[in-house]
């Protein structure tokens, strides 16, 4: 398997042409897909939020020659190669970033957030197709407390709130990045 064929798989999850489709639409800029392409067989794939030392030092440690990232490695045009990018080309390491195109996604970013809430009733608040779009609104029907005891038991992390713990809350909504802010 090479890099085209992971590219080609993340394609048919999550569509590279969403990006640019909100790009048009949003009037915004975005740059998902490959950012290193080595043509190498793929040895294994190291999952990252961004490109980073660490992420390129675990691939090279467990001799893996993938990284797949969510925020694009290289964003805005670049005058010389240096950091984790050139790390990660030294060692024949490529590089596929999967931005807008997963938030956006059927079931992407937003849409998982949700599920891991215990969403139910899903709906897309900005939609550029029926199944695709930016941003989830959904039914939870549960008080505060059971929400940030989930959140933290699904998503392995610590919540700060702010409320009630009692309080009851019926709807939520969850935006990637800037969401329909930026």
């Amino acid at each position: 398997m090479k890099i085209c064929d992971v590219y080609k798989a993340i394609d048919a999850y999550a569509p590279f042409e969403l990006s640019k489709r909100y790009c048009e639409v949003e009037n915004g800029y975005d740059n998902s897909g490959v950012m290193i392409n080595t043509d190498e067989d793929i040895t294994g794939i190291v999952f990252s939020l961004d490109l980073t030392y660490r992420a390129v030092n675990k691939a090279i440690e467990l001799g893996y020659n993938l990284i797949i990232t969510h925020h694009p490695a290289i964003y805005h045009p670049i005058k010389c190669v240096d950091g984790a990018i050139q790390l990660a080309a030294n060692n024949k390491i490529g590089v596929i970033s999967c931005h807008i195109n997963l938030d956006m996604a059927k079931e992407g970013i937003d849409y998982y957030f949700a599920k891991g809430l215990g969403a139910q009733n899903q709906e897309i608040l900005t939609k550029y197709s029926e199944t695709e779009g930016y941003g989830r609104r959904f039914f939870i029907g549960k008080p505060l407390k059971d929400i940030v005891r989930r959140a933290e038991e699904e998503f392995n992390t610590t919540v700060l709130y702010y409320g009630a713990d009692d309080k009851l809350i019926n709807y939520a909504a969850s935006f990637c990045g800037a969401g329909l802010f930026g």
